[in-house]
């Protein structure tokens, strides 16, 4: 049975690159054995799809939340679900 290693990041870019390398570089090792997959905001996804992330971005999962940047706005109620919907 193959394994599956599941990366999750959030947060801004400096949260989120390490937690990417680590995906890539296991990705590189283990590609034979084990899936490897990320998942994070999508406000990352410009970064991730380019060099030296090419060989991941088919792996990765974004998702429609606020990025960390956003989470002391002030965002509240309707306001904070219209940014989500987005």
């Amino acid at each position: 049975m193959d394994r599956v290693l599941i990366f999750v990041a959030y947060g801004t870019r400096g949260d989120v690159l390490p937690i990417a390398c680590l995906a890539q570089q296991h990705l590189l090792e283990l590609q034979q054995s084990t899936s490897v997959f990320l998942i994070t905001h999508a406000s990352h996804e410009e970064w991730l799809s380019v060099a030296p992330f090419s060989k991941i971005s088919s792996r990765i999962q974004y998702v429609p939340s606020l990025p960390a940047r956003r989470w002391g706005d002030g965002l509240s109620g309707e306001k904070h679900e219209e940014v989500l919907m987005a």
